[in-house]
């Protein structure tokens, strides 16, 4: 394999991974107030109470 092919493999892997981060930071993150779960703050301080 020639210099020239494993850069270009190289510069293929990079795209490919710079696609992929730049797609999970556009995916929007739940949040647990959605879906009426309590916040988990106010659980832990719950069970330090007991």
């Amino acid at each position: 394999m020639s210099p020239i092919e494993k850069q270009q493999i190289e510069s293929g892997r990079r795209t490919k991974i710079l696609k992929l981060l730049e797609e999970t930071q556009n995916i929007r993150r739940s949040n647990p107030a959605d879906f009426k779960l309590r916040d988990n703050t106010e659980m832990i301080r719950e069970d330090r109470d007991r």
